[in-house]
């Protein structure tokens, strides 16, 4: 049966907190070719898009989050090498460090729109999460450049001997953390005034640097120490030393602040280290010579860059993980949250995932269709999936032809529904005893329009 909902007229939130407390992503679940030598990549801060740096191949690859596909090939000269995203999702920076110049992209039509001259050899990057400051290492020119974002103009210089490698601000932008590779330490700056606060001995060659989302410690990838440093950031010690193989190169932590994943350049693996016990809980194979690593801001999806192969890994949840094996179909969600009005922005609609018994089965994918447009979703730990896509690239009085057809890689009965884009709009809702109102005017029965 095919179901219609008026898409401006109501829009369902509900808040999933610790969606990924249980379980981390843990299996490969795309593989995407790009340019050749990839290094560097950032993902933008809607989760959106993923910009790659192809250093041999002098460009940026552009993935598209929902499919997974290259959507775009921006050409850059001269090596581009680490990315990053500022917080606003604005600029995508590039450092090319065969010319010594920082690129910054548009995202909006990927162009490039800013070119800042540095010194030579850029090297990591690093922004600050006002977006005021950009931080470039200059790896054989051992100094650190500290961009103004807002003129693009070199504010300071911090000169720093054995080889700046990569940097990380701790989320109160109060400190830069930066890895020595030649001298196997951690120099910690104040941002303030850009001064050395201390050198914290780490293990050999510390390669990427990530600083936990709460602040609280540091994750230092040792390439040749084969092993990762976590450093206490309240009183920059190091409080244990994670013993790994393969050459640990790239690290990020998820936005939970749960897990941690490296990639080891040898042994072609990513290794997951769960952060409440500093463990090793997972290992997932992946290209040839992975380098940087990269998780999407929702944590549900892990991307790699595999220099040696030309392509990036995504990592995402498996069969098992997701312990969705037994998951046959859809069932509407009984309380759905009803608080808002939708004014021509997301459409909304809740199921649970549940298997053959109609037991909730957590962190199931489902495929859904929107038109032309193809998205997957994830249900929480509360088997509640949220299917949705924005309503404003649609013109008012069009209508949208939705199907969901796939529950953890199993084809299901599509089920199938109508969202009509009106031109109404609505100010402010009321939930009042289970009835909705809107702006004074009562919707009689308005809830059902929720039910599959």
């Amino acid at each position: 049966m095919q179901n219609k909902i008026i898409a401006t007229t109501i829009i369902s939130l509900l808040f999933i907190t610790g969606a990924w407390a249980q379980g981390y992503p843990d299996s490969v679940i795309a593989t995407i070719p790009v340019g050749n030598g990839p290094w560097g990549l950032a993902i933008t801060p809607d989760g959106r898009y993923v910009y790659v740096a192809n250093r041999y191949s002098n460009n940026i690859s552009v993935i598209r989050t929902s499919d997974n596909a290259v959507i775009q090939t921006i050409p850059l000269e001269s090596n581009p090498f680490d990315v990053v995203a500022s917080p606003n999702g604005n600029r995508i920076y590039v450092s090319c460090i065969g010319n010594g110049k920082v690129y910054g992209i548009r995202p909006s039509d990927n162009v490039v729109k800013d070119t800042i001259v540095v010194e030579q050899f850029p090297h990591g990057l690093a922004i600050t999460p006002n977006g005021n400051y950009l931080y470039v290492t200059h790896w054989s020119r051992n100094r650190i450049s500290v961009i103004q974002t807002s003129n693009n103009s070199i504010l300071d210089t911090i000169y720093i001997s054995n080889h700046p490698a990569y940097a990380d601000v701790t989320p109160n932008g109060e400190y830069l953390y930066v890895s020595i590779a030649h001298s196997d330490n951690v120099s910690v700056f104040r941002t303030s005034d850009n001064t050395l606060k201390k050198s914290i001995i780490v293990e050999d060659y510390p390669n990427y640097i990530a600083v936990t989302p709460n602040g609280n410690f540091v994750y230092v990838a040792n390439c040749w120490g084969n092993s990762v440093s976590v450093i206490r950031t309240s009183d920059d010690t190091v409080v244990k030393t994670i013993p790994l193989s393969g050459n640990p190169c790239g690290i990020s932590i998820t936005p939970d602040g749960n897990y941690t994943y490296v990639t080891t350049r040898t042994n072609r693996l990513v290794l997951i280290i769960r952060t409440s016990d500093n463990s090793v809980v997972g290992s997932v194979p992946v290209g040839n010579t992975p380098c940087a690593i990269a998780i999407s801001p929702s944590g549900s999806s892990v991307y790699v860059t595999n220099t040696g192969d030309n392509s990036v890994s995504v990592i995402g949840w498996s069969m098992s993980q997701s312990n969705a094996r037994n998951v046959v179909s859809l069932s509407p969600d009984p309380n759905p949250v009803v608080s808002e009005i939708m004014q021509g922005g997301v459409f909304h609609r809740y199921y649970k995932t549940v298997d053959s018994l109609n037991n909730d089965t957590p962190h199931a994918w489902v495929k859904a269709v929107f038109g032309n447009d193809t998205a997957y979703f994830i249900s929480g730990n509360d088997a509640i999936v949220d299917i949705n896509f924005s309503t404003s690239a649609y013109q008012p009085g069009s209508t949208v032809n939705g199907s969901i057809i796939e529950v953890s890689g199993r084809p299901i009965t599509p089920i199938e529904f109508e969202v009509e884009i009106l031109e109404r709009r609505y100010d402010r809702t009321l939930a009042l005893d289970g009835k909705l109102e809107v702006a004074g005017e009562f919707l009689a029965g308005l809830s059902v329009m929720l039910d599959a």
